[in-house]
């Protein structure tokens, strides 16, 4: 029996050993994992505010690399604009222990400035139910310079087409507007351009033959995929007025080869 006892013994401390060994193999493989996307990890006791940090979240908030840290650590780095906001979904998510995820800025004692992407949620445990929360946070002030230079592009681009003269459009193959600038807009009798995204020629062009004949060629453009020249078309503006228009229309290619719109340019003659 002792001897049989002993066996056991041995068994289950190689088999603690093999398991000890396999949660460090994984640790391991988390913390490269996160230190190599960037992603930094925290967990806080809600009661004490004391705080875990790796050491990529350090690095993206600038802490100190050794010293201990609590929550208030971390919210102070905040910026200001977005303080309010940020302390009203943690408290708000916290209370509630549901999950959390909240884009805002961190502003460093330099005055330089990041975006950082925050989710957090809180953590099972059958002890202290919600005692404590954790979750993961990303640097994202690329893509937030990337989407604000694209909104900087798309505004460029829709002060030049509504400066111009020329009507300027987009449709799809069911003749919605997809694109429209002022010009357009003004003929139809619409106050933007953005009234007419959504909408066709049908919903402000009252002259049926003219609305068939634009769907007409739209789709001979859109199925032949070939450009189209049309020296003289007549439309009916918003007032009753008939304009002469020398149009030029091509299928637009999208990035999976299809065409499903078709872009337009027309000049009053």
């Amino acid at each position: 029996l002792q001897a049989l006892m002993i066996a056991l013994l041995f068994v289950q401390r190689r088999d603690l050993r093999r398991i000890q060994a396999s949660l460090r193999e994984q640790q391991q493989l988390v913390e490269l994992a996160t230190e190599a996307g960037g992603l930094g990890l925290w967990s806080r006791d809600i009661k004490s505010g004391e705080l875990w940090a790796n050491a990529a979240l350090r690095s993206i908030l600038r802490l100190d690399p050794q010293s201990s840290l609590r929550f208030d650590d971390v919210l102070s780095s905040v910026h200001p604009g977005d303080r309010d906001r940020v302390f009203a979904e943690l408290n708000r998510a916290a209370a509630a222990g549901l999950p959390s995820q909240i884009e805002y800025r961190v502003q460093f004692p330099d005055g330089t400035q990041r975006w950082v992407l925050a989710r957090g949620r809180s953590m099972v445990d059958l002890r202290a139910k919600d005692s404590s929360r954790m979750g993961v946070v990303l640097d994202i002030t690329e893509r937030k310079r990337a989407e604000e230079s694209l909104r900087g592009q798309q505004a460029f681009l829709r002060q030049v087409i509504d400066t111009a003269p020329n009507f300027i459009f987009a449709k799809d193959r069911e003749g919605r507007f997809s694109l429209a600038n002022q010009a357009v807009a003004e003929a139809y009798g619409a106050a933007s351009a953005d009234e007419l995204i959504g909408k066709t020629d049908a919903d402000f062009n009252r002259d049926p033959a003219e609305v068939e004949f634009f769907r007409r060629i739209d789709a001979e453009v859109m199925d032949t995929r070939r450009e189209h020249f049309i020296p003289e078309e007549r439309l009916t503006d918003a007032y009753g007025r008939v304009r002469w228009l020398q149009t030029v229309k091509r299928p637009i290619v999208e990035a999976d080869g299809a065409v499903r719109q078709v872009l337009g340019a027309s000049t009053e003659i």
